[in-house]
C-alpha cells in the first residue's frame, strides 16, 4: 500500500469516528438550547378578559421574601412542602408528586441567567393564571391566584421574591439576607430565658456563621447553652454573647441558642439578637450579611 493510500484510509477512518460523535454532540447542544427555557403553564380556565399569556403587576414590583415566605407556608406549602421542597403525593398526574420550588425547575435559572426582573416573570405566569400539570386526572393543580383574586399582587410578588430567594436570585440592593433569627422569651421572678434559633431559607450554606446578643441595659448574663443549657456555652466579654456554631446547609437551622439572665424592674426588656454569615448568590457569588430578630420579650 502506498503512503497516500495509508494517509487516505486513515483519514477515513478518523472521520468515520469523528462524524457520528460531532453529530451527537450538534444533536445535544441544539436540545440543551431548545429546553433552556423556563417551564410556561398549562392555565385553568381563565377569568373572562384575562389574557393568559401575560404577567400580572406583580412580576415587576420586586417583593419582600420574609412576607412571602409567610404567605407560602399559609397558602403554598400544603402542596410545595415546607421551604417548597416539593414531593408531596400528587395522584393521577405524570409526575405523581407535586414539584419542588426549591430548587426550582433548572429552566428557570436557564432562562433568567439570574436575571430577577426574567426570573420573576417566568414565576408569574403560573401565580397569575394556575397550571394543571400533566396526567389523566391530576388531584392537584396550581390554583390562579392572581386572576381569582385568591392573593393580591403585592403578596403574589412578596411570594415570587421568596421562591426567588430559596434559589439564589434576588431584585438588586432588596431584602438580600436569606436568612432570619426566630426568638422567643419567658420569665419567672426577675429571671428570663432568651431563646434563638437561626433558619436558613437561602440556597446555599450560611458559612461563617456567628450569632451574638448584645443585651440590653438592666439585664445580667446568668448561663447560656446550645443546643441547650449545659451544652456548649456562648463566649461571654460583658454584656455580650457569642456563639461560632459552624456552616448551617440549605433548608436547615441553627440552634436553639439559649440565654437565662436576671433584670431589674418589672418586667424584662426586648432583646434582639444577631446572625452574621457569607452566603452565596445562584451563580455562586459570595456576600457578608446579617440579620437580626424581632425585639423579644417574655408575653
Amino acid at each position: 500500500m502506498t503512503k497516500n493510500r495509508l494517509v487516505s484510509r486513515i483519514t477515513r477512518h478518523k472521520w468515520g469516528i469523528l462524524l457520528p460523535a460531532m453529530i451527537v454532540l450538534a444533536l445535544a447542544v441544539t436540545w440543551q438550547a431548545a429546553f433552556a427555557q423556563a417551564p410556561t403553564p398549562n392555565p385553568l380556565p381563565n377569568v373572562t378578559g384575562v389574557d393568559i399569556t401575560k404577567t400580572g403587576p406583580a412580576a415587576t414590583m420586586m417583593g419582600d421574601p420574609l412576607s412571602g415566605r409567610a404567605i407560602f407556608a399559609t397558602n403554598c406549602a400544603a402542596c410545595h412542602n415546607k421551604l417548597g421542597v416539593g414531593n408531596l403525593p400528587n395522584p393521577n398526574s405524570n409526575d405523581g408528586t407535586v414539584p419542588p420550588v426549591n430548587p426550582i425547575d433548572p429552566g428557570f435559572l436557564e432562562d433568567s441567567k439570574g436575571d430577577p426582573s426574567i426570573f420573576a416573570a417566568d414565576l408569574d405566569l403560573f401565580l397569575q393564571h394556575g397550571s394543571r400539570p400533566a396526567g389523566p386526572n391530576p388531584t392537584l393543580s396550581m390554583p390562579a391566584w392572581g386572576d381569582t383574586k385568591g392573593l393580591t399582587q403585592q403578596q403574589i410578588a412578596d411570594v415570587e421574591a421568596y421562591v426567588m430567594q430559596l434559589n439564589g436570585v434576588y431584585w438588586p440592593g432588596h431584602f438580600y439576607p436569606p436568612a432570619e433569627v426566630q426568638s422567643s422569651a419567658v420569665s419567672s421572678g426577675n429571671v428570663v430565658t432568651y431563646t434563638f434559633t437561626l433558619v436558613n431559607d437561602g440556597s446555599s450554606a450560611l458559612t461563617d456563621v456567628t450569632l451574638q446578643d448584645t443585651l440590653p441595659a438592666g439585664v445580667a448574663y446568668l448561663d447560656s447553652g446550645y443546643p441547650q443549657l449545659g451544652e456548649n456555652p456562648a463566649q461571654v466579654s460583658g454584656s455580650t454573647v457569642v456563639w461560632i456554631p459552624g456552616d448551617v446547609p440549605n433548608g436547615g437551622s441553627a440552634g436553639p441558642f439559649v440565654i437565662v439572665a436576671s433584670f431589674s424592674g418589672s418586667s424584662a426588656p426586648a432583646n434582639v439578637a444577631q446572625a452574621l454569615f457569607h452566603f452565596q448568590t445562584w451563580d455562586g457569588t459570595d456576600f457578608a450579611s446579617s440579620v437580626v430578630s424581632a425585639p423579644t420579650s417574655p408575653k
